[in-house]
Formats: C-alpha cells, structure tokens, sequence
C-alpha cells in the first residue's frame, strides 16, 4: 500500500540573486514498510525535499508547486494544529548534525518527556521517561544515559539518541537527513545495521537522504538520484547497481571505493554543479557529463521507463536506449 506519493513538487528559496529553485518537478511514491534512498552531490536540493515533505519550509523558502500526499492526504493544505499532529507521529525526521541538534543544556531524558508530552499532555513525565529508557535499550544504549547531557555522548551515541527522538511517537515513515555525517565508518556501520533492524522491527517506510550510494547499498529498497534539483533516475537498488543509466549515476558509482580493483587512483567527477538561480536550458548535467549531445544543452530530456520501475531523464535514450 502507498503512504507517500509526491507529485511535481517545485520548491524555490528567495535570495539576493533572485529565485533559487532548489527543486524542480520531482515525483516518486513510496509503499509501506520500504526505503527509499535520495542520492547526490551537496547543494542538489536533498535537504530540501526532506523539509519539504514536512512543510517545515525555512523563512526564505516556499512550495511553488506540487502535493505531498501522506495517507492521502495533502501536506501543503494541512492547517498548523493538523501539521503539529503529523509530526512526529506519522512522519518524523532525522535532521544532518546531531552535534547541533540536541539542547546542551538539557538531559537526553528531558529532550524525550518533551517530546513525548508535546503530543500527549495528559503522559505523565514519569510514563514518559520509562518510554525514553526502553526506546533506548532498543538502540542499543544503557538508559542510564536519560541522566546525561549531549555532551557526555560520543558522536555515534548522539546519533542514536536523535534517531531514537524520531521514533519516540511511533511515526510511519522516518527521514533520515545524512544521518551518518561526521561519524567514522565503523559507527556509520553500525548506524545503518540499525536503521535496517528498526524498519524490520517497527515496520517502518524510510527515506535516507545521503550523498554516498555505498551508504544505500543495503539498506535502501529503491534509488533516486538528484542533481540540479531534480531526478534524473530512479529505480530498484540492484537494477540500479546492475544497470545504472544516467552518467551522472555510472560516475557516482565509480567513486564507492571497491577493494576487489587494484587501482591507487581516487575517481572524480570534474566541474562544479549547476548555479539554481540561473535558468538552465537543458539537461543540467551537460556540462561535465562525458557523453553530452547536441541538444543536452538546449532541450531537458523527458524522463522515460526504459525497463520497469526503472526511470530516467537523459537524451542517450530518446531512442531506445545506447
């Protein structure tokens, strides 16, 4: 059964050089107890879209256009009491850099009983606590550490707290922005060994948001790749790693290190993303992408289903494929 579907999603930031359009016309749906991963470069929109998904917009920032239907129903018309009452216990996210997102001066029992009693008042904070101590053991953590402070906490223990806060309300779906930034790779292991362990165990749809496709690998149902604000592929993870389509994709896939190669050189993609604030005719990745056409630059390539499930947006294939 489908929980999410977004639909033509555009979101736009205002800022001195104009409009950015930080994502553009992006589409997916994503099924009860399925992960899907949201791969690409810093700057192409990831972050965005997972706020989006919220309607937790910065300031600055907007829905141009689009519906995010959750359950059927559309994010973007939800008044702010309907939004309260969805977050956190339908949809919950992990946010980027668990360093700044825990109160320094608060206990990690605190940030739970707060969290818990927003939406349940009538909780005590001693029901509350007991929740928090057993989320804990869950993760893998003594809760005696309910009496600690952030800064007690190892990076990997400050992580986990953050992922067990998203799952304090038992949402249905959990989007995790970049949840293994800053950790060493035994803990981002171990990280995304608990991610898996709590979708079996919890049932839960999840969207991880990441730039490194080796973060996926095994974790993630389906694939979207992003660049430029948009995705410009999108398929089943094997089929993906079996047969990736779009160039940006096969380049992507050239820098997760492999230790079977025997090579000493480390792959990289030359140039530099795209400016959003300036509007770009055709495909986005045209300038660095090793393969271009003529018309790359002046025509964006419509987005086909050249084997199913598996999408994507790139001239080569106007004609049946390469």
């Amino acid at each position: 059964m489908t929980l999410l579907q977004v639909q033509e999603l555009d979101v736009s930031y205002k800022t001195l050089k104009g409009e950015l359009k930080a994502v553009q016309s992006v589409s997916f749906d994503l099924d009860e107890q399925e992960t899907l991963g949201i791969v690409g470069e810093s700057g192409c929109g990831k972050s965005t879209l997972g706020l989006a998904l919220l309607n937790l917009m910065p300031p600055q920032g907007r829905v141009t256009h689009g519906k995010i239907l959750l359950e059927g129903e559309d994010v973007l018309t939800l008044d702010k009491e309907q939004l309260r009452r969805a977050r956190g216990k339908l949809v919950s996210m992990i946010f980027q850099d668990p360093m700044t997102s825990l109160n320094p001066v608060k206990k990690i029992g605190d940030h739970f009983v707060e969290a818990i009693r927003a939406h349940y008042p009538d909780v005590p904070p001693e029901e509350a606590m007991k929740k928090a101590g057993r989320i804990l053991e869950q993760l893998g953590m003594s809760s005696d550490r309910l009496a600690d402070y952030p800064h007690q906490l190892s990076g990997g223990m400050k992580q986990r707290i953050m992922i067990g806060l998203g799952l304090a309300l038992d949402p249905k779906l959990l989007i995790a922005d970049e949840p293994t930034t800053a950790l060493d790779v035994v803990i981002e292991a171990q990280i995304l060994d608990l991610l898996r362990q709590l979708k079996g165990s919890l049932k839960l749809s999840m969207i991880l948001i990441t730039h490194n496709l080796g973060v996926v690998a095994e974790v993630a149902d389906k694939i979207a790749i992003m660049y430029g604000g948009e995705i410009y592929e999108f398929a089943e993870t094997r089929a993906l790693f079996r047969k990736p389509l779009f160039p940006y994709t096969q380049l992507l896939l050239k820098l997760v290190p492999n230790v079977s190669q025997e090579t000493t050189s480390l792959e990289w993609i030359p140039g530099s993303p795209p400016d959003l604030s300036s509007k770009i005719a055709g495909c986005k990745f045209a300038a660095r992408c090793p393969f271009v056409l003529d018309q790359c630059d002046k025509v964006p390539p419509t987005v086909r289903e050249l084997e199913p499930g598996h999408r994507v947006a790139c001239h080569l294939y106007d004609r049946g494929g390469r």
